[in-house]
């Protein structure tokens, strides 16, 4: 059932930290997602057999709901430097705001690019999220310094190499499998607490 096999990559895919605290969720919580999302005469076909308007307000719905469900696990610790503290969503797009305890003034442009790179190789890399985004969502992850300041943003709407859309199909048809967490800490050197 494709359409289930969606709104669960959805669900769990959107940020990799997440994807593991979610795949303890209930299912009952997602089977209602889906059920509120996806009619049921939909349910079982392909998502590119339906018009862009439907497969939009579909998409919008998952992602909405999945927000609102990632909502009530928040705030939720990705890794020993990283807390997601809201999950967004605006139409098919998950936006994820994440808290970095580091100094965003001395990081540097490579440890900045870094950052970005792992996340959309960690994102990319996994075939489900990778079909998810082939079936029209997108994923925006924005990153706050221990000051509050925005010091980072991408959003992730294309994959390279996205032309293997049968491969992200059959992705779907297997389901969702486990996606490691992306560890920013690795990228950043924390600064020590000593005086």
């Amino acid at each position: 059932m494709r359409g289930i096999k969606l709104a669960v990559v959805i669900i769990l895919a959107g940020t990799s930290g997440v994807a593991a605290a979610q795949a303890d969720a209930p299912n009952e919580d997602m089977r209602n997602i889906v059920e509120g999302c996806i009619p049921p005469a939909q349910r079982a076909g392909p998502m590119d057999a339906l018009s862009p308007a439907a497969r939009s307000a579909m998409l919008s719905c998952l992602a909405r709901e999945s927000a609102r469900l990632l909502s009530g696990q928040l705030p939720l610790r990705i890794d020993e430097i990283t807390i997601l503290r809201s999950v967004a969503a605006d139409g098919p797009q998950l936006t994820y705001l994440n808290d970095v305890e580091v100094d965003a003034a001395g990081l540097t442009e490579a440890e900045s690019e870094a950052l970005i790179e792992t996340t959309r190789a960690t994102v990319c890399s996994q075939p489900v999220m990778r079909a998810a985004i082939s079936a029209g969502s997108s994923y925006r992850y924005i990153w706050f310094d221990r000051t509050g300041a925005e010091f980072n943003r991408m959003t992730i709407e294309r994959c390279a190499g996205d032309a293997d859309e049968d491969a992200d199909r059959a992705a779907l048809d297997e389901g969702p499998e486990e996606t490691p967490p992306v560890t920013i800490a690795r990228h950043f050197t924390v600064a020590s607490s000593e005086g």
